[in-house]
Protein backbone atom coordinates (compact mmCIF):
# COMPACT_ATOMS: atom_id res chain seq x y z
CA UNK A 1 0.00 0.00 0.00
CA UNK A 2 1.55 3.58 -1.09
CA UNK A 3 1.57 6.19 1.18
CA UNK A 4 -0.10 9.23 -0.49
CA UNK A 5 0.45 12.72 1.02
CA UNK A 6 -2.58 14.66 1.59
CA UNK A 7 -3.30 18.33 2.69
CA UNK A 8 -5.07 18.85 5.69
CA UNK A 9 -8.09 19.56 3.98
CA UNK A 10 -8.22 16.68 1.58
CA UNK A 11 -7.16 14.33 4.38
CA UNK A 12 -10.06 15.45 6.30
CA UNK A 13 -12.71 15.33 3.41
CA UNK A 14 -11.28 11.91 2.44
CA UNK A 15 -12.04 10.81 5.85
CA UNK A 16 -15.10 12.32 6.31
CA UNK A 17 -15.89 10.58 2.99
CA UNK A 18 -14.82 6.99 4.18
CA UNK A 19 -16.32 7.51 7.53
CA UNK A 20 -19.80 8.12 5.73
CA UNK A 21 -19.58 5.39 2.82
CA UNK A 22 -18.01 2.89 4.91
CA UNK A 23 -17.72 3.32 8.77
CA UNK A 24 -20.52 4.82 10.04
CA UNK A 25 -23.24 2.55 10.03
CA UNK A 26 -20.74 -0.22 11.55
CA UNK A 27 -19.93 1.85 14.43
CA UNK A 28 -22.93 4.38 15.69
CA UNK A 29 -24.04 4.43 18.01
CA UNK A 30 -22.90 1.68 19.90
CA UNK A 31 -18.99 3.00 19.54
CA UNK A 32 -19.90 6.22 20.34
CA UNK A 33 -17.50 8.47 22.33
CA UNK A 34 -14.75 5.62 21.33
CA UNK A 35 -11.46 6.56 19.23
CA UNK A 36 -11.64 5.79 15.87
CA UNK A 37 -8.81 5.69 13.45
CA UNK A 38 -8.49 4.95 10.37
CA UNK A 39 -6.27 4.58 6.55
CA UNK A 40 -7.15 7.00 4.41
CA UNK A 41 -5.82 4.61 1.52
CA UNK A 42 -7.88 1.38 2.30
CA UNK A 43 -10.80 2.49 4.87
CA UNK A 44 -10.14 0.19 6.85
CA UNK A 45 -10.01 1.11 11.09
CA UNK A 46 -9.62 0.51 14.42
CA UNK A 47 -11.56 1.20 17.62
CA UNK A 48 -11.28 1.35 21.41
CA UNK A 49 -11.33 3.17 24.33
CA UNK A 50 -7.77 4.89 24.64
CA UNK A 51 -6.89 7.13 22.24
CA UNK A 52 -2.97 6.21 21.95
CA UNK A 53 -3.75 2.74 22.39
CA UNK A 54 -5.61 2.78 19.40
CA UNK A 55 -2.81 5.55 17.92
CA UNK A 56 -0.76 3.02 18.22
CA UNK A 57 -2.72 0.06 16.86
CA UNK A 58 -2.91 1.84 13.67
CA UNK A 59 0.30 2.82 13.39
CA UNK A 60 0.69 -1.21 13.45
CA UNK A 61 -1.73 -2.31 11.56
CA UNK A 62 -1.73 0.23 8.54
CA UNK A 63 2.01 1.26 8.83
CA UNK A 64 2.23 3.24 5.56
CA UNK A 65 -0.69 4.34 5.16
CA UNK A 66 -1.95 7.89 6.01
CA UNK A 67 -4.41 7.59 9.07
CA UNK A 68 -6.91 9.91 10.50
CA UNK A 69 -8.38 10.09 13.93
CA UNK A 70 -11.90 11.04 15.20
CA UNK A 71 -14.03 9.83 17.88
CA UNK A 72 -17.30 8.11 16.78
CA UNK A 73 -19.79 10.27 16.59
CA UNK A 74 -18.29 13.49 16.69
CA UNK A 75 -16.06 14.84 13.96
CA UNK A 76 -13.05 15.90 16.65
CA UNK A 77 -11.04 14.01 18.82
CA UNK A 78 -10.86 16.64 21.43
CA UNK A 79 -11.79 19.82 22.36
CA UNK A 80 -10.78 22.99 24.03
CA UNK A 81 -13.45 24.57 25.72
CA UNK A 82 -17.27 24.79 23.58
CA UNK A 83 -18.98 21.79 23.13
CA UNK A 84 -18.59 19.26 20.46
CA UNK A 85 -21.36 19.06 17.84
CA UNK A 86 -22.23 15.57 17.01
CA UNK A 87 -21.76 14.17 13.42
CA UNK A 88 -24.19 14.64 10.75
CA UNK A 89 -25.40 17.78 13.38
Amino acid sequence: MTNTTYTAVQASARAKEIYERVIRDKVEPQHNGKYLVMSLDSGDYVVGDDHLAVSDLAAAKFPDATRFGIRVGEWVVGRIGGRLKPVGS
